[in-house]
């Protein structure tokens, strides 16, 4: 789900993980092209259409506004936040074993939610 606000940026994601970035701000995010659930790196624009690249490098592909849906960051992302929030609280209690667990966590989070 993505729309257009009256600032002219867009959202998307669940009401939880609302990314609302300026138009201006595309360049470099990684979005999907909702006209073919392609994932891609916003890589410039010229007039309403968006050039988009695969993650992984190949041949960039061209997009309007309106079919682009901005996926979260991992600094964007409210599981992130709160499993490093909780990893600082034990570290600064001395709490090492809780420490451990929560970068093992972490590492599987991003790993799942985030590749």
């Amino acid at each position: 789900m993505h729309s257009t606000t009256s600032g002219g940026a867009i959202s998307a994601g669940t009401p939880e993980q609302v990314v609302t970035p300026p138009i201006e701000g595309l360049i470099g995010r990684v979005v999907v092209d909702t006209t073919c659930k392609r994932v891609g790196r916003v890589m410039g624009n010229e007039g309403p259409k968006y050039q988009l690249r695969p993650l992984r490098g190949g041949r960039e592909w061209e997009v309007s506004l309106r079919n682009i849906e901005v996926l979260p960051t991992r600094a964007d992302c409210p599981q992130c936040v709160g499993i490093k929030t909780a990893r600082s609280r034990a570290n600064d209690e001395g709490r090492t074993n809780d420490v451990s667990f929560l970068t093992a966590a972490l590492g599987r989070h991003q790993r799942s939610a985030h590749s």
